[in-house]
């Protein structure tokens, strides 16, 4: 018997967008595996042209508090996965023999792919790409285990009013002395959702991330800011670079079931945002890439 837990399984951020006659759609909820178990991620991103949905089925004797474990998830392969967006349908293709995996964008799997679960992940184009406020679904039929329906409505993008476009941080380099935090804050975001908070360098060379014990990946509930401490390694000559303070809201949907994701305690999967004999999560969520200036002493 596997009990499953998001914390044990990649990071999904995916995207896909659909439309499908209302239907009811379960809260999250807690699954002990006791046999194989379908399973479905997906979470459209606004402002994306491409739609990803990855199907698998998570074997009853996985067992995900087991750190060496191995990851023998098996892809769905032969389903029928479409995606509607108002007045068009698309069909989704699957990635069977593709040289990179669409439907895994964690950074551990930026070298090597998951190439054994390409056949799981079905993609597709979408028209005028996936728009915040807009209404999606997805209906998939998983062979000889029935159909799924999902609904989600995009998030409107939020809005970073704190530090100024362009404005210069001050970052902390290992070994000096710690900078002062700089405060973000935005708007536009209901207070029930998660957001996450991340930095990006847009030079090569250079490197950033949040220090611990400040807001980074973890989620983000009730608050309109948050204090950062940026850490930043590039060559000795280079004293500043280029790049973005990253804000990601999700949907009602996906703030639900987020929580799991960070709780290694938490013994549990949850099955939100769809209908139908699977588990996972079928969401929505919208970023805003906001640029300032990474600057070190």
């Amino acid at each position: 018997m596997a009990v499953l837990r998001r914390a044990s399984v990649f990071t999904y951020i995916l995207a896909c967008s659909v439309a499908v006659q209302a239907c009811e759609v379960r809260d999250p909820l807690d699954i002990t595996l006791t046999e194989d178990q379908a399973a479905v991620m997906s979470v459209l991103s606004a402002g994306d042209s491409i739609a990803r949905v990855l199907l698998t089925i998570i074997p009853g004797t996985y067992d995900p508090l087991n750190p060496s474990a191995e990851l023998n998830w098996i892809p769905i392969g032969d389903a029928h996965v479409r995606l509607v967006a108002g007045a068009d349908t698309i069909t989704l293709s699957s990635q069977r023999g593709a040289a990179s995996n669409a439907c895994l964008t964690d950074p551990a799997y930026e070298t090597s792919p998951a190439r054994w679960l390409l056949p799981g992940c079905y993609v597709g184009m979408v028209p005028g790409g996936i728009r915040p406020g807009a209404s999606y679904g997805l209906v998939a039929d998983l062979p000889g285990r029935g159909r799924i329906e999902g609904r989600t409505t995009v998030p409107a993008e939020p809005v970073i009013l704190q530090p100024a476009a362009g404005a210069a941080i001050d970052t902390w380099t290992s070994g000096g002395p710690q900078s002062e935090p700089t405060k973000v804050q935005w708007s536009g975001v209901a207070e029930d959702r998660m957001l996450e908070l991340r930095v990006r360098s847009g030079d090569e060379e250079c490197r950033v991330s949040l220090t611990p014990g400040f807001v980074h990946w973890v989620p983000i509930t009730n608050s309109n800011s948050a204090e950062i401490i940026v850490q930043m390694g590039c060559p000795s000559e280079r004293t500043e670079a280029a790049g973005d303070i990253i804000l990601t809201a999700f949907d009602s949907t996906y703030s639900r079931y987020l929580p799991v994701i960070g709780d290694h305690h938490q013994q549990s999967e949850a099955a939100a945002g769809f209908t139908g004999p699977a588990i996972g999560v079928f969401g929505s969520a919208a970023t805003v890439r906001h640029p300032v200036r990474f600057v070190r002493d």
